[in-house]
């Protein structure tokens, strides 16, 4: 008989085993998108959580690397990697998103899943300066955030939170573009509504980029 407390633990794994897995069709679209362009080469993934992109893509032919300021956070990111059987496509390490430790020109991709909205409004400068330092000079962009209908913090009366020790700021299109066409040409941005498996109803931004080579913008 299992106990309860290991059946605990097996459903916890199940549920983080699946989380790994469920690759939403935004990430797919850009996927696909990157291969009719031919691209191969280097994916950052920066701050998710777990590396779970650097996976992805590691996984359809690229070579994956992710960054996240928690340790422990590379250290399930390697074990799942292992897992999964990517782990020589794919590098972790423990990181400043605002001292991005790689070389110039570095990555044909990078991919923002969540980590833009908790950097606060006077740190997108230092942000930009950072990715842009790493990123090929066609680079290709993934971005999402919260959009500005995104209901979380039901009390919110701004475009920014502090909540659960985190800084969440909720965009807009207009804002995207304003922020990012200097440097990026917008290919796409697409609305997604979502309601986690304990009610939180979240709204969110999926931002599609190509970068103007720096002699063009």
């Amino acid at each position: 008989m299992t106990s309860s407390k290991s059946a605990g633990a097996q459903e916890k794994k199940a549920q983080t085993y699946n989380w790994y897995n469920i690759i939403g069709d935004e990430v797919k679209d850009f996927l696909q998108m990157a291969a009719r362009q031919k691209r191969r080469g280097a994916v950052l993934d920066i701050g998710e959580g777990e590396g779970k992109f650097a996976i992805y893509f590691a996984r359809n032919g690229f070579e994956g690397h992710g960054i996240h300021k928690s340790a422990e956070a590379i250290k399930r990111a390697r074990a799942f990697a292992s897992k999964t059987g990517v782990n020589e496509s794919t590098h972790f390490r423990v990181g400043d998103v605002f001292e991005l430790p790689y070389p110039e020109r570095f990555f044909d991709i990078v991919v923002d899943y969540g980590c833009l909205h908790h950097v606060r409004k006077g740190e997108w400068d230092q942000y930009l300066e950072s990715i842009l330092r790493v990123m090929k000079d066609d680079g290709l962009y993934l971005l999402t955030v919260y959009g500005i209908k995104d209901t979380h913090v039901r009390s919110r009366k701004r475009r920014y939170v502090i909540h659960q020790n985190h800084y969440d700021y909720f965009f807009g299109k207009k804002e995207v573009r304003e922020i990012f066409a200097p440097f990026f040409d917008i290919l796409k941005i697409t609305e997604e509504n979502n309601i986690s498996p304990l009610g939180v109803s979240h709204h969110y931004l999926h931002v599609q980029m190509k970068r103007i080579p720096p002699e063009e913008a």
